[in-house]
Parts: C-alpha cells; structure tokens; sequence
C-alpha cells in the first residue's frame, strides 16, 4: 500500500497535477520510488523461488563463507558454518537425503548389524536434528560393538530429551554398570564407585517407572534384574543375593535368576570363606542340572555346579561324578565360536580334586589359551582370571 500510494503521488506531481512547492521534496520522492521498485523487485524474486532453490543458495553462501573461514586459518568458525551447512532446514523440499542414514540405521538394525547400524546412526545424527529413537538405537549399536563411552553420550544426549523414558534409561544403566565393573576390576575402585552408584540411580528409576508389580510385566522383571547385575558386579555379595532371591520369589518360573542366586551364592562362599554359601550353591546348582529346560544355560549351569562341587567339604564321590558328566557336557554342547574360559577352569579344578592331575593340568591350559583369545576386547577379556589361572598353573606344576 505504501509502493502504491507512493507511486501515484509520484507520477502526479510529475504530470503537474500535484503541486510540490519545493523540487528537493519531489527529488527525495523520486529516490524512495526507486529504492520501493527494486525492493519489490527482490520480493517478487525470492518469493518466486522453489524451496530446492531457497535450499542450495543458503547452503552454497554458508558453505563459501566455510572455506572463506578455514584459509584465514578461522578453523572453530570454519567447522560451526560447515556444521551449520548440514543442519539447514529442509522443509519443502521433495526428499531430505539425511533420512536415507536414518532407514538404513534401521535396516541394519533389525538385522543385527551393529557396526553398519552405529555409522548410518552417526552420520544421522551429526546433520540431522537430535532424534530420541535414532540416539537410543544408536546407544544399543555401540554397545554391541563394546564402544560403550560413545553409548553412553549417545544415552545422555538422549535422556536430555526424553528424562522418564524406560529404555533410554535401560540402554544407560548397562553402559555405566559394565565401565564400572571394568574399573573395578582393574583395581581403580575410587573411579568404579561413582559410575556404580550413577548405575543404581538409573536402575532406582526404570523400578518406579516400570508400574504394576506383575509376573507379566517384563519391565519391572528387567530392572530388577539390573539390580542383581549391579550388586553382583560391585562385588556386594548380600544385596545382589537378596535381589537374585526377590526374583526368584516372584518370577519362580525364570530360570535365569536361579542360575544367577547359585553363581552368587557360590563367590560369596568362594571368596569369603562361606562354606554354607558353598553348600547352598551346590545343591542350586544340583537342581538346575537335574530339572532342565529350554531357556536353561547348559555352560553357566555346568560349570558352576563343577566348581560349587570341587569346594564343597561335603561332596562324595557319586556328587563329583555328576559335577564331571555336567562340566564335560556343557563343553562338548557349546555353540559360540569361541570356547568360555571358565568351563575348562571348573574342570580343572574338579580334576584337581578327584586326584586326576593329568586331566587337570590340560584342562587350565585350554582355560588360559581361551581366556588369551579374548585379550582383543577389553570388555570380555578377564585379566584378573587370567592372572589367577596362570598362578595356579604355576603352583600345580611346582608341586610336581
């Protein structure tokens, strides 16, 4: 209205028809005229451009002054304009091209991936907006690859966003809890304490936000769950007993927190000089062996049982015999690729004790070679059982 009214009094006073008394006033209104005509011009072409157009201009402007930024050696402006590039906004355009590393995030995803899942993830991340579902995805993905300090500024980032959300704090809870645990077994305690205590903070927070305390509730069964694992890892044998023992309680169906109570109970005796920790893991173990089903864990439960027998005061012949057939057994039917340590351990020492030394030896040999295979991941490799097996293969030779 005001290019109109403008122009009209323009062309008027030019005609003649309107009076100006003075030239300067009519010079100055001539001037605004064709300051309001170009103006208009520029409206007319940048509101006539496609929004692919409007798109690549601003990327090309903001991407020239990037390089203008990086040859003047402006390297921190340099890299907030190129990441500003990535992140111009992308509404009314036929296709966003991030989105294409979001889907395939998720197609590696749901195949198991983790490794293609967590780059397609990254590079979502890095230019697109922060997006709770690819962030918890991505978490998950790094753990399964053991980079779990990068899973858990993934968690973070994510649990900034969405604070009461269950599976950001699950995803959380198994990060801190195993860098705690790895801290603590590498004798750095004072480091270890505050992620375990973060740890039950996050667990504390899954067991309020799970609701009703049901046997159908696979929430609340996993967060307490998370609780046992983090008592136990902390090495705080009655609390993660007294957790394996509510479950146990309440879920009498799950075997997995049985096998957990009889593993537990047999450290707390191992490592404490429980001999009635001992016993009881014995005869858990015992009933697990004897009464199995589908979900039971053949490795876990026979070595366990093979080592709660061997340190068992009690334990007669006919009870070293069923702990030799469950160990041997639960080596024989292993499917992963890779041998666990801990089944050839448990029977070399149940060797040990039956008096069988050859058998013995060889035995902790394959423990040591299958505990050495592991060293290329710092987060399954046990370097304190490492340790102990080298020293009582040490002691055993000696005795020679």
């Amino acid at each position: 209205m005001a290019f109109i009214a403008t122009t009209t009094l323009t062309i008027l006073a030019l005609a003649g028809l309107v009076k100006i008394a003075d030239k300067k006033y009519l010079d100055r209104l001539f001037i605004v005229l064709i300051l309001e005509i170009v103006a208009s011009g520029f409206f007319i072409f940048t509101s006539g451009l496609a929004p692919e157009q409007k798109y690549f201009m601003e990327a090309r402007a903001t991407f020239e002054e990037a390089l203008r930024a990086k040859d003047a050696k402006e390297i921190e402006k340099a890299d907030e304009l190129f990441s500003k590039v990535l992140k111009i906004p992308t509404e009314g355009l036929p296709l966003d091209i991030r989105h294409v590393f979001r889907e395939r995030g998720h197609m590696a995803y749901d195949r198991k991936i983790w490794g293609r899942a967590a780059v397609a993830y990254r590079i979502f991340d890095e230019v697109g907006e922060a997006d709770i579902e690819v962030l918890t995805k991505l978490g998950r993905s790094l753990r399964a690859i053991n980079q779990y300090e990068e899973a858990e500024q993934a968690y973070e980032r994510a649990l900034k966003i969405s604070p009461n959300n269950y599976d950001v704090l699950n995803g959380l809870q198994n990060v801190t809890r195993r860098r705690a645990a790895f801290l603590f077994e590498a004798d750095r305690e004072e480091a270890a304490q505050p992620l375990f205590e973060k740890t039950r903070e996050h667990i504390n927070a899954m067991i309020n936000l799970s609701g009703e305390r049901s046997v159908e509730n696979k929430r609340y069964l996993n967060a307490l769950s998370a609780r046992v694992a983090l008592y136990w890892q902390w090495e705080r044998y009655p609390e993660a007993e007294a957790s394996a023992d509510k479950i146990v309680a309440e879920y009498p169906k799950y075997e997995r927190a049985k096998e957990d109570l009889a593993a537990i109970k047999l450290e707390f005796g191992k490592y404490h000089s429980r001999q009635d920790k001992i016993e009881a893991s014995k005869v858990l173990f015992q009933k697990l062996h004897r009464i199995q089903t589908e979900t039971t864990d053949t490795i876990f439960v026979g070595s366990g049982l093979a080592e709660a027998t061997t340190l068992s005061a009690s334990a007669d012949k006919a009870e070293l015999d069923e702990a030799e057939k469950a160990v041997l057994l639960a080596i024989a039917e292993s499917k992963n690729s890779v041998d666990d340590p801990y089944a050839f351990y448990a029977a070399a020492v149940l060797y040990r004790r039956m008096g069988n030394i050859t058998l013995s030896t060889s035995y902790l040999k394959q423990a040591i070679a299958a505990e050495r295979r592991r060293s290329i991941d710092p987060f399954t490799f046990d370097y304190v059982r490492l340790v102990e097996y080298e020293k009582i293969l040490t002691k055993w030779e000696n005795e020679k």
